[in-house]
């Protein structure tokens, strides 16, 4: 069972929210900001986890 880190964790969470919201599923004018902020606290602390999540 692989054990996923706080920030991957959100990091998932939000990059799904923001595919739903390019699509027009959800509406959310902040959801681009919230994984841009996680993204950047990424690549501070977790570098792999970063180059996972910097091109979705």
């Amino acid at each position: 069972m692989k054990v996923l880190s706080i920030i991957e964790s959100v990091l998932q969470a939000r990059a799904k929210r923001r595919e739903e919201a390019r699509a027009g599923r959800i509406k959310d004018d902040f959801v681009e900001d919230e994984f841009q902020e996680t993204l950047q606290a990424a690549k501070k602390s977790e570098p792999k986890t970063y180059e996972k999540y910097k091109d979705k």
